[in-house]
Parts: structure tokens; sequence; C-alpha cells
């Protein structure tokens, strides 16, 4: 399944699906449906959306070490696009205060932080030493 995914999710549709989303935020722009911040929210949001697929497609791909090494990079960058997009289009459409998105993302990079962490624990290498007996 996953595979599918990511044979369909080609650079070439992930540029398509940009184009698309950027003609349809003009539209509602020229329709006067949404303002230009908001209509900057939504690109960056699906932009985000978009690159946060790719990173959980790759995450598939790799091993146990490798996973460790993603988490502690490719992660936490892509979850905090994702979640500064989300945080802007929740301001721009007025459901949240940028005081409300700030102590939100607070969190999530704590919780990334302990998470890495965590990780980084679990996988640090064990060594033994060899003792000797006289």
């Amino acid at each position: 399944m996953i595979s599918r995914i990511s044979a369909w999710l080609t650079a070439a549709r992930r540029q398509a699906i940009q184009a698309a989303v950027a003609t349809i935020v003009v539209a509602l722009q020229g329709l006067g449906l949404i303002t230009s911040p908001q209509g900057d929210a939504v690109t960056n949001l699906a932009a985000g959306i978009l690159s946060t697929a790719v990173a959980l497609l790759a995450l598939a791909n790799l091993d146990g070490s490798q996973k460790a090494t993603w988490l502690a990079t490719q992660l936490r960058a892509t979850l905090y696009t994702l979640a500064g997009g989300v945080g802007v289009a929740l301001v721009a459409f007025s459901i949240a205060s940028d005081a409300q998105v700030t102590q939100v993302l607070a969190v999530i990079s704590a919780a990334l932080t302990v998470a890495q962490a965590l990780v980084a624990v679990v996988n640090a290498p064990i060594t033994v030493a060899a003792t000797t007996q006289e």
C-alpha cells in the first residue's frame, strides 16, 4: 500500500497539486471569499501536508537505526513546518489567536524534544567492558 502511494505521489504530482491549490486560492480570492493572508495560509498548509506525506512515506523504507536518525532530523523539521502551517491557517481564519498558536507550538516542541531524547536512549549503543580474571 505504501509503495503504491509513494509511486503515485511523485514530484510531478506534488507540483501539480500545489499548482491546483494555488489556482483555487487565486479564484477564491478573486471572488472575495478569502483574503490574501488566508490564501497564503492555505497554500502554506498544502505545502506542509505534502512535505509531511513525503517524509512519512520515506520513513516506511528505513530500518530501526535509520528511523532514530530520521526522528531527530526529518520528523522534527516536517512537524514544525506542518504545525506552523496549521497555526498560520488557524490565525488567518480567526479560529485561534497568535498566543494560542504560540502555546501549542511550544508544547509540540517540548514533546518532540522529549521523544527525541527517549529515542536516543533506546538506540544508544551499549558497550560491555571485557573483564580479565587473574
